[in-house]
This record gives C-alpha cells, structure tokens and sequence, in this order.
C-alpha cells in the first residue's frame, strides 16, 4: 500500500496530536517535523525518532515527504504554505487558513498554481456529532433552517496559556462560523458583535464574544465564545449548537460527555471522540480529517473543506472583529 509522506510544522498541542495520527495511519507515514523551540525539538525526536528541523527550509533540503501539516500560530501560516506549496508539496493548513483576506488568497493561489490540495482542518467536519446534524438538516429533517445558536467557552487556563496571541473570533468562534455556512448552506452577509473584558484586561483581549449573525438566505444565528471559565469546572469546555428550522430542531451539547474520572479531590470529565488516545490510536475526529487528506493526496480526491471555505470564515471572523472596533453592524467582505 502506498502511503503518504507528511511533515508537520509546530510541534505544539495540535502539532503533536497530528504526528501521532500520521504515525497511526496505514495510509501515513511521518516524515519529519519542524519546532523552533529547542527543547521541544529534542522531545519531539524522542517521541517520535524523526528528524526535527528548525526552519522549512532545511526541512526541503533535507527530507523527501509528500505532504505538510501546517499547525504553526495563526498570523504564521501564510509565507510556509506558499513555499511548500510551490515545492509541490499538498497542504493541510489548521484553522484559520490566514489571519487576512490577503493570506488565504495567497494560500489558494500557491495551490492552484503548483496543483496541489488545499485543505483546512476544521475538525468539526469530522465531529460525528456534528455530521449527524448537517445529515439531519441536509436530509429536511428540520426543514429551512431558521436560526441558529452556537456556543464554545473554553478555560481560563487556556486564555493565559495563549497569552493574547491570538482573538476569540479566530481561536474559537471560527469553528462554529464554519459549521454554520456548513449545516445552513448559506453565506453570512452581516455581522453585529459585542464584547467585555473584566479577568483578561492584562493581555489585551476579551473575555467573551457574542456575535450575531445574518444569512443570505434571510435566516440568523448567534455564536457565543468566552475563555474564562473557571478552571475547577469538570469539563474543559462548553460546546453546543442548535438549530431551529422550519418544522424541527436539532441540537448537540457537549459540557457533559458522560465520561468523568474523580480522583479523591476533583472530578474531570473527558470527551470520547477527542481527548484519549486509545491504544496508541488518536480518536476519531483528527484521525478521520486526516485520513480524508491523506485519501484525497493518494486517490486524487477534491477536500470537502477547501481553501474557499477557510477564506469564508476567515471574511466573517475579521468583519466581527471590525464590528467589535467600530461598535455597529459590518457587512462581511469577501474579497
């Protein structure tokens, strides 16, 4: 069996997550790594026993590979995806696909030239949870989608382990933007967002995010996002969606995962499809993305999330951000 060569560049928490996947998978192989960090490199080449590489490229001087996993900061993706890119090499760039209008057209276009895929990791594609309600909206079963609410609240821990690198809008609310185009099957044409900061003031960043929505096709829906949750609260996060049509509703709630470990003095609860890594096996949802693009490398298939819609989500994650500056509703701009 043929299998797909693959480099990942950031080694950090997702970095890491898609290595093991790529070393699991009949269809993968890991190749090498990219980490700037020292010290993590030298764990990375423990872990795994590939070479690590402290720019791209060395990594294209140094290592035949057919295929990158792009997993570096936000604002970070743009100049190695068009070099790999025109090296040939098949793109999977984590979400967002660029911080800019600018970016994700200079992304698409790298590919496009050089004809290689394009894929953005928007792992809610793969969330079977997530499937099965865009399978629920798709088939009628709700009719025409109406409104729809989105909610991912993260941990405070998680806001100060970012350290005001990164915005709400494009760390969190950007999943759901996506989701949304996706279960609607419509563009949003309008934003009006609002914010406040009272626990993050000193990294320059709000503590919540809520947007409202506007659809093309005269629907609307609202994502809400913080990162202040209390840290002791048993579940890392507060995810769910929902959507109204026009003869049902269909909804997912994942605070309680019906998983929850207590260890004498606290009590955790895990999400399944996520977090543990089974038998040296990652669950379903990375390991299901990442099959997909090794499967659309290796068998010439089109990604069912292209660089058009990481460009998408990209347009409605900076038109909340304008909306959150000037205080008033902004049109979304696709370029």
């Amino acid at each position: 069996m043929e299998r797909l060569r693959v480099a990942v560049l950031g080694m950090g928490v997702m970095g890491t997550n898609h290595a093991i996947v790529y070393q699991g998978l009949a269809e993968t192989a890991l190749a090498a790594a990219v980490e700037t960090n020292p010290e993590r490199a030298d764990s990375v080449r423990r872990q795994f026993g590939v070479p690590v590489y402290s720019s791209v490229e060395q990594l294209l001087d140094e290592t035949d590979f057919d295929a990158v996993s792009i997993c570096l900061p936000d604002p970070a993706h743009v100049e190695p995806a068009v070099a790999l890119a025109q090296a040939g090499k098949h793109l999977l760039v984590e979400k967002p696909l660029a911080t800019t209008l600018e970016g994700c057209d200079a992304i698409i276009a790298a590919a496009e030239r050089n004809s290689v895929k394009l894929m953005v990791g928007f792992t809610l594609r793969f969330d079977p949870r997530y499937y099965s309600v865009h399978e629920a909206v798709a088939g009628g079963e709700v009719g025409e989608p109406v409104y729809m609410y989105a909610r991912r609240n993260n941990l405070l821990a998680g806001a100060r382990r970012l350290a005001g690198r990164v915005t709400l809008p494009f760390f969190l609310q950007v999943h759901d933007i996506d989701a949304m185009r996706w279960m609607g099957g419509s563009e949003i044409s309008r934003v009006y967002a609002c914010a406040a900061r009272k626990v993050l003031n000193d990294l320059g960043v709000d503590d919540v995010v809520v947007s409202s929505l506007h659809f093309r096709d005269g629907s609307v829906g609202c994502i809400e996002s913080n990162w202040i949750l209390p840290d002791s609260l048993p579940a890392r996060f507060d995810f769910r969606l929902e959507v109204v049509g026009t003869h049902g509703r269909a909804t997912i709630d994942l605070e309680s995962q019906g998983v929850a470990v207590h260890d004498g003095t606290r009590m955790r609860e895990l999400d399944p499809m996520f977090s543990p890594v089974l038998y040296d096996r990652q669950p379903p949802i990375l390991r299901e993305e990442l099959r997909h693009f090794a499967a659309c490398v290796l068998q010439d298939r089109t990604p069912t999330v292209g660089g058009a819609d990481g460009k998408a989500a990209t347009a409605v994650a900076l038109a909340i951000e304008e909306s959150l500056r000037l205080g008033q509703p902004v049109d979304v701009d696709y370029g």
